[in-house]
């Protein structure tokens, strides 16, 4: 079972209350990478760290994700304009 196809409503109005746009996950063998473009991300981690939905979600989804617990931050290794 795919979980990602089947996100709850709730979720989805969390990450738009939260102000996520262009959000994608990508899965490479036993590795997902997400993307998101936000205004505001301190305001954007405040939202979702308090929700009651991404509590539930987390719960859920903990038997095959592990998440970063400082937000999963990442190091530019690359960028050409």
């Amino acid at each position: 079972m795919r979980r990602h196809d089947q996100i709850w409503p709730e979720m989805k109005a969390l990450i738009k209350e939260a102000g996520i746009k262009n959000y994608s996950i990508w899965n490479i063998g036993e590795e997902l990478f997400g993307y998101f473009e936000t205004q505001d991300i301190d305001k954007c981690k405040d939202i979702i760290k308090k929700s009651e939905v991404k509590k539930r979600w987390d719960e859920y989804m903990k038997d095959i994700i592990k998440e970063d617990p400082d937000g999963g931050a990442m190091e530019l290794m690359f960028f050409i304009e």
